[in-house]
């Protein structure tokens, strides 16, 4: 399973534009470091991407337990 992850105000995945990770910590690591809210998409080997979880900026864990629980 790889994740992307890209600024929260895009609607639509890019896999052009985004930042790949090998893991949700890194996806999570890549967030933080851009200082936005973003949106972290899992992006299975085939089928289409979807929401996982926002994360970065003023994103704090219970929010994003709430996207893992409830949905993003």
């Amino acid at each position: 399973m790889t994740f992307a992850v890209q600024p929260a105000y895009w609607s639509n995945f890019d896999q052009h534009a985004c930042w790949w990770a090998t893991s949700l910590n890194h996806a999570q690591r890549i967030a933080e470091f851009w200082g936005e809210e973003c949106m972290i998409w899992r992006v299975p080997a085939s089928g289409r991407a979807m929401r996982w979880m926002r994360a970065g900026g003023t994103v704090d864990q219970v929010d994003q337990i709430a996207d893992l629980v409830l949905g993003a």
